[in-house]
């Protein structure tokens, strides 16, 4: 028997834009679905003391990453990227690493059912430029 707990899911900025391209609509789809697979797990899982968040990374560049590999063809891409955020610059994972830690401690203790950006105001909801 456990006194609850917390589960932290990841999805994508995809899944709140129209980006298109190879892959990205089943990509964005699948991120967005999994949002509210997590405001139903909350709602499943809350009365049993277990706390069920997501966290919505923007941008994030490490080595690897598909930014990364980006970076290597088009280098000016990542600058023109984070020139849309309201920070002007692209995430790091800690960053995000942060914010799972957050949402899965004890001080996170009263959120659940929620969908967090981590994304530096890179997706606006309303955008009148």
């Amino acid at each position: 028997e456990s006194d609850g707990g917390a589960i932290v899911l990841i999805s994508s900025t995809t899944a709140l834009s129209p980006t298109t391209g190879p892959g990205q609509t089943a990509y964005g789809t699948v991120k967005a679905a999994l949002m509210s697979y997590g405001t139903k797990m909350a709602a499943t899982l809350g009365p049993e003391g277990i706390r069920v968040n997501t966290v919505i990374p923007g941008v994030i560049l490490f080595d690897g990453s598909p930014m990364d590999q980006m970076r290597a063809v088009m280098p000016d891409m990542i600058d023109r990227i984070a020139a849309g955020s309201y920070l002007g610059r692209v995430g790091d994972p800690q960053e995000v690493a942060n914010t799972v830690a957050f949402l899965g401690s004890p001080r996170a203790s009263y959120i659940t059912g929620t969908s967090l950006r981590v994304d530096g105001g890179i997706v606006k909801s309303v955008d009148f430029s």
